[in-house]
């Protein structure tokens, strides 16, 4: 669908005005060189490009993790880096091109802005930065506003004002420079992206399910689902009381925790959901 959409646009054709997008036009952006590529050599080509290059940003998130916890140590590094590698939410929307893997790396390129923000050298370089990366993130899937305002309360409460408005500015112009040409030729655009999303009517899927999803038992079996979800339970949350021993580490704590209940406050639910806290 979104390759699809990507040639409409290297055709001239834009979403919101001639034809149906429920979702802002990152995405689309991402793929208008595969899209042109696919003019060139064969859309089928152009395709299976995308798709290895979805795979590639898995990999690529894997080792910006290492590199992010890499002054935790080695073990830290390398066990968040093959975690992430294994992990169900992430690996199911890396396989294919969808929204999620590219608003990943997006976030993951924010946090290591931010772990060089913390050196004192350049902030409001570095702020700058986080606040592109995430406002990007936003153009990709309208849920990007969750950690992005996580991460400007963050960089208020640890680095002051200044620092938390120079990433709010850069955020705010890089949705509006993408998003203005969209927004002037498609009015409808507000509708689609956030009223219609909001408005959506609430699934039957319950919490405890929901839950088992974010931290990535999906696939397991009906008969362990319990005894799973609460030892799942337990390690998330000494996982997120050890994050908390640094300032970063309660930066990604707080990712994980808002992130984990905005999905389990959303109307809807699909198995691609729980990439927003992978």
């Amino acid at each position: 669908v979104y390759y699809g959409a990507a040639v409409a646009l290297s055709t001239g054709h834009l979403p919101y005005r001639d034809f149906l997008l429920l979702h802002p036009p990152g995405i689309l952006i991402a793929l208008l060189p595969f899209a042109l590529l696919g003019g060139l050599i064969g859309d089928p080509l152009g395709m299976a490009l995308a798709r290895l290059a979805w795979m590639s940003l898995g990999a690529i998130s894997a080792a910006l993790i290492f590199v992010i916890l890499r002054n935790r140590g080695w073990v830290a590094a390398g066990v968040g880096a093959a975690l992430y590698a294994v992990w169900f939410p992430a690996f199911y929307v890396e396989r294919d091109v969808r929204l999620e893997a590219l608003g990943t790396v997006l976030l993951l390129l924010g946090l290591y802005a931010m772990e060089r923000l913390q050196s004192r050298a350049h902030p409001v370089r570095w702020a700058v930065a986080a606040g592109v990366l995430a406002g990007f993130s936003v153009l990709v899937k309208v849920w990007g506003v969750v950690p992005l305002a996580v991460l400007l309360v963050w960089l208020l409460a640890t680095h002051g004002l200044r620092i938390a408005v120079a990433a709010l500015a850069s955020a705010l112009g890089t949705v509006a420079l993408v998003m203005l040409p969209f927004a002037l030729a498609g009015p409808k655009w507000l509708q689609l992206i956030v009223l219609d999303q909001v408005g959506r009517p609430r699934d039957g899927h319950s919490w405890q399910f929901r839950l088992q999803s974010v931290l990535g038992l999906g696939p397991v079996p009906a008969g362990a689902a319990t005894a799973c979800l609460v030892v799942g339970c337990l390690l998330a949350g000494v996982a997120i009381v050890l994050a908390c021993r640094t300032s970063t580490g309660r930066l990604h704590a707080a990712l994980a925790v808002v992130g984990g209940a905005f999905l389990l406050w959303v109307p809807t639910w699909y198995a691609h959901y729980p990439a927003l806290v992978a």
